[in-house]
């Protein structure tokens, strides 16, 4: 699950709540988990990269672990003290599985998909808290 080009687990425990809650909340973004395969859905023998990886989802799939594994609360709540288990309003988690065959191909797409967005500042987010809580008063 953490091949050597992840970035290892960066996530705060309060960025895994809150991403969480998102998610349960019915948020859809982020719901993609992505992994590739080489053999997936034929039989290769020419393949000179065997593994399954994954390669984007890492921070993700570490948070639903860690909430399955009692280790983290949503909603202030272990999984495990749910009475019933917790349910997704508007989707589930989808697992996307390509098959690419070799090593720089994995690594080139990982690279593509890692590299065009900025992560919002808490300036940003602050900004943005404000204004919400000005519509709300």
């Amino acid at each position: 699950m953490n091949p050597d080009f992840q970035r290892g687990n960066v996530w705060t425990e309060e960025q895994q709540i809150k991403y969480l809650e998102f998610f349960f909340r019915g948020g859809k973004s982020a719901n993609v988990i992505y992994f590739n395969c080489p053999s997936y859905g034929r039989v290769t023998d020419k393949c000179n990269y065997p593994d399954m990886v994954l390669v984007d989802g890492l921070q993700r799939l570490t948070a639903f672990i860690r909430f399955l594994n009692n280790e983290i609360p949503i909603f202030g709540t272990y999984y495990e003290d749910f009475e019933d288990r917790p349910r997704m309003s508007n989707g589930m988690l989808k697992f996307n599985v390509n098959d690419l065959q070799t090593r720089a191909e994995v690594l080139r797409w990982y690279i593509e998909m890692n590299s065009g967005g900025v992560v919002h500042s808490d300036e940003e987010i602050e900004r943005v808290k404000e204004m919400l809580r000005q519509e709300e008063s």
